[in-house]
């Protein structure tokens, strides 16, 4: 309202409308990203480009444009350019540019066989031993390798599928390893285990007889370990002693103190696969010397 005065004291007024206006276009900031995959794509928000734009009366700046773009497997490799519009409260729009990288960080999905039990007394080849799955989400062919550990020692290597591998007896680790164009990798394991039909071959001393000459009439025992042909495969060695002497023990009977008269010496051997086999022989402690 704007009043008026003149010189004889009359008055006017009159109303009049002062309009501001914002013509300033806001500053538009971009920043260039970088989006990994972990799916076959994502999304890629206007807000997510924007490296700091302003403007000198609304804050923050709107998109009016919004156009949410898409990376995916397709663009891996090749920078995607895109322009940004950032708005103000005034409509006054401004652009800037914005690179996006997109990068696939997303290893693939193996799934390896069950583990697998045969009996052989020979080494044997096994079939039908790939990965029951494999799944990238870039949809790519991946390189399939794998390694094969024994004990913790490296018994072999190869690529592709490990079908049709002669397995020695014992059980192997089989690890597979899947690498994707990208250099994502991932792995699995599974054992093969060959076990053999027959037990262990082992051998007891002949029967033995040992003398006394002198009180108590009973005497150490040397030297009736048993033989196994294959010590390497051994996982238990029981002994039991009845008859005169009773008792039982680990590895080897010898050194014991054997009673007067006969003790019957049971062996049992246990192998790794736990197929068991026994032997027995007789210890006699005898009196060399008539009474007195």
């Amino acid at each position: 309202l704007l009043n008026a005065v003149d010189a004889s004291g009359n008055t006017g007024s009159c109303t009049a409308i002062v309009t501001v206006l914002d013509t300033i276009a806001p500053n538009a900031v971009c920043q260039d990203v970088t989006i990994s995959l972990f799916d076959e794509s994502e999304f890629i928000f206007p807000e997510l480009l924007d490296g700091g734009s302003s403007d000198n009366c609304t804050n923050p700046v709107s998109y009016p444009s919004v156009t949410i773009l898409e990376g995916d497997c397709d663009n891996i490799g090749a920078p995607l350019t895109t322009t940004l519009t950032v708005s103000d409260a005034s409509n006054n729009t401004s652009t800037c540019s914005a690179t996006i990288i997109v990068q696939d960080a997303s290893a693939p999905d193996i799934e390896c066989p069950f583990d697998v039990f045969v009996q052989s007394d020979v080494p044997l080849a096994i079939d039908s031993i790939w990965p029951m799955e494999v799944i990238d989400n870039c949809l790519s062919n991946v390189d399939t390798s794998y390694s094969l550990t024994m004990g913790g020692m490296n018994v072999g290597s190869g690529t592709g599928d490990a079908s049709g591998t002669v397995f020695d007896i014992g059980t192997t680790t089989v690890t597979y390893t899947v690498t994707d164009p990208n250099g994502n990798t991932a792995t699995c394991s599974f054992f093969v285990t060959v076990s053999p039909t027959d037990p262990p071959e082992i051998m007891c001393p002949d029967d033995l007889t040992v003398y006394v000459t002198s009180l108590p009439c009973e005497l150490q025992v040397d030297g009736i370990g048993v033989t196994i042909s294959d010590p390497d495969a051994v996982a238990s060695i029981d002994y039991f002693l009845s008859g005169a002497t009773n008792l039982a023990g680990v590895d080897d009977a010898s050194g014991n103190i054997f009673g007067f008269g006969d003790t019957d010496v049971d062996y049992v051997v246990t192998d790794s696969f736990g197929l068991s086999a026994g032997c027995t022989f007789t210890v006699t402690v005898a009196d060399s010397a008539g009474p007195v």
